[in-house]
């Protein structure tokens, strides 16, 4: 998957140089705004990728081999077959990590497939717009609506990677089940091993966190930036439209390896922008899955 963003990026690219040369027509603004929404989408499906994993391999660990996890079962149950007989509730009881787990991953993946969807389709309804099946002033606004509540969404995850960072439980239960087994034992160089692993783990987890923000502030911009191009479409020179999408194809440069601080300065100023602007209020309290109210018959 990494191997095909910088080719998408490099068609983007080369569709905007084609489409200076063109000229300024209705259907080389309609490509530009159609690149743009679908840079946003990629943005935004990258970010929540990353984020899936994150909360996945961090907070979940890693899924257990089979075989492992046979063997965890069957040594809970023996320890309670000892006192003489094994029950229901403790056949349970030694199957719940594997349904909790199981319980917690079909809750993660079932949302963020979700929202997936929701910016595929953003991108798909101006993907239209070189067709001329899409080209209507208000038909382009209905999909502005989308796209920002979309971008709103973006800002929710940065912000609550930053106030409830993933934290990688499983990875810190072996590390401190691993030092008191080497503390019993007396083990210096396991100890000091042990103690270096949570150093490593607490590291991770935030050097992790901050890149998941970093990515997610980097779609709220690609998304503040592409709405923007389709509020002001009808007033847009291709030039106008091309440019903005260049600032767009530039956002990943500009967001790699940023420090937490900074994403949230710079969430902080797209909050103000998109959340206090009151004529999207109305807008931004309506669900992603609902059209707005004189989108209805788009």
């Amino acid at each position: 998957m990494g191997a095909r963003r910088p080719l998408r990026k490099s068609l983007l690219i080369s569709l905007a140089a084609a489409l200076l040369l063109l000229g300024g027509c209705t259907k080389d603004k309609a490509l530009a705004l159609k690149a743009a929404a679908e840079t946003f989408r990629d943005r935004s499906v990258s970010a929540i990728d990353n984020y899936q994993n994150l909360m996945v391999t961090g907070a979940l660990g890693a899924e257990q081999p089979e075989a492992q996890q046979f063997q965890e079962v069957l040594a809970q149950l023996r320890a309670k077959g000892a006192q003489g007989r094994v029950t229901s509730a403790d056949a349970l009881a030694a199957l719940g990590s594997i349904d909790a787990r199981e319980r917690q991953l079909d809750f993660v993946r079932g949302e963020l497939s979700d929202l997936r969807t929701a910016y595929a389709a953003f991108a798909a309804s101006l993907g239209r717009l070189p067709d001329g099946n899409f080209l209507a002033g208000d038909a382009v606004a209905c999909a502005a609506g989308l796209g920002v509540r979309l971008t709103q969404r973006m800002m929710h995850f940065a912000q609550a990677s930053q106030e409830k960072p993933v934290r990688y439980q499983q990875r810190l239960s072996k590390a401190v089940g691993d030092l008191n087994r080497a503390i019993a034992a007396k083990n210096e160089s396991d100890i000091q091993r042990a103690v270096g692993e949570l150093i490593e783990t607490r590291k991770a987890e935030r050097s992790d966190n901050a890149a998941a923000t970093a990515m997610f502030v980097g779609a709220v911009d690609a998304g503040m930036r592409t709405v923007a191009l389709a509020q002001s479409y009808s007033q847009l020179s291709v030039e106008d439209l091309l440019s903005g999408l260049n600032q767009i194809l530039e956002i990943r440069t500009a967001t790699l390896g940023m420090d937490s601080s900074k994403a949230m300065e710079r969430l902080a100023t797209f909050r103000v922008k998109l959340e206090q602007d009151p004529s999207l209020k109305p807008i931004l309290a309506i669900p992603l899955n609902e059209p707005l109210p004189a989108c209805k018959g788009q």
